[in-house]
């Protein structure tokens, strides 16, 4: 399976600067990508979610505890990264498809659970894992607090270490993210819970749904019964936490050995069908069928066709699919949602061949 969903060794290695500013650094890493002298204003949208792919990928490696990374390589990582996810997408907070992923850092470390402290042991000047990791959340706070990026682009991630590895961000609460996702219907609340702050306090709050353990549940079902799990696959819905998820489980070859062109046809017929369907509100008076409202969910609906354009897109690109053997699915999306601009932007690359 074509692993391109990593990024390349140079971009990884130039993440690792510590002394060097994020805006420099992400300058770097936009012109070893895409050629020398290229802005990141001219970016198309694909070629924006596969970057940002790679840099979650890149996250996810740096979270678990096999990463490779320690010390001040690791913080540089880390908060590169995020930085250029957050400057990447350029629309407001709640429209950010990388919001989920932020709240779910800060949850994750407020909760407990993040990797033990591997380098407890290590002399000074070592920086340690969890004061990279302390670190990378409260830049992750600082971020969602800030109307722009000005305050951080000149800063390197050592300066950015210093001044708020041991500072906790003031006036942040993870609640407001949270009903913005909600509000999105990203994040589909499960239950009331209290749970207990820094400073003793009960907090009323909801439990959601984590992806990775989802993404983890999966991978176990696959092994001990795998039709069952490719049916939830199947079915998942048409948002960014669902399709990170399949990205991660094809390009980790987790998927290899069950058809990954067949299953991805699969899926985008059930896309199809889940996107129309946001846009249908109700059933027609006669009771015969769903009937378009004028009061639908269209921009909902508008955001998800985004979302599906940019992954088969991604799939195309990656050989998953091919535009003859997926062609009845394409040109459905091609043709039922043909008044998006994104969808006649993709129907004229496949038109001059672009894969």
């Amino acid at each position: 399976m074509d692993a391109s969903a990593r990024l390349p060794p140079v971009v990884a290695n130039l993440l690792c600067n510590h002394e060097r500013s994020l805006s420099e650094t992400a300058q770097l890493c936009h012109e070893a990508r895409h050629g020398p002298g290229r802005s990141p204003d001219g970016q198309t949208l694909d070629s924006i979610f596969q970057d940002s792919l790679q840099l979650k990928s890149m996250l996810n490696e740096l979270e678990s505890s096999g990463g490779r990374l320690t010390g001040w390589a690791l913080l540089a990582s880390l908060i590169n990264c995020e930085y250029q996810l957050y400057t990447a997408n350029k629309v407001p907070l709640r429209y950010n498809p990388w919001l989920s992923h932020w709240v779910e850092v800060v949850q994750s470390w407020q909760s407990g659970s993040h990797p033990a402290e591997a380098c407890s042991k290590q002399p000074v000047p070592m920086l340690r894992v969890q004061s990279a990791l302390r670190t990378r959340v409260e830049f992750v706070k600082a971020l969602l607090l800030s109307d722009s990026t000005e305050d951080f682009e000149h800063s390197s991630p050592s300066q950015i270490f210093h001044n708020l590895g041991n500072s906790p961000v003031k006036g942040f609460n993870i609640d407001r993210y949270i009903r913005m996702l909600e509000e999105e219907g990203i994040y589909e609340p499960r239950t009331s819970v209290k749970t207990t702050q820094g400073n003793g306090e009960l907090e009323t709050g909801m439990v959601y749904q984590n992806k990775h353990a989802f993404g983890e549940d999966l991978q176990y079902e696959l092994k001990q019964n795998p039709p069952a799990a490719l049916d939830r696959l199947r079915a998942l819905p048409v948002d960014l936490r669902s399709l990170e998820l399949i990205n991660s489980l094809l390009f980790s070859g987790v998927l290899d050995d069950y058809d990954p062109p067949g299953l991805m046809q699969d899926y985008i017929q059930h896309a199809l069908r889940y996107v129309e369907q946001i846009g249908l509100e109700d059933t027609g008076a006669d009771g015969q069928g769903p009937v378009i409202s004028a009061n639908g969910r269209k921009e909902d609906q508008i955001r998800a066709i985004k979302l599906l354009i940019l992954f088969v897109r991604n799939l195309l690109t990656q050989n998953v699919i091919n535009p003859q053997t997926s062609y009845f699915e394409i040109q459905e999306i091609c043709v039922r949602f043909i008044w998006v601009k994104e969808v006649r932007d993709f129907r004229s690359d496949l038109e001059i061949g672009v894969w």
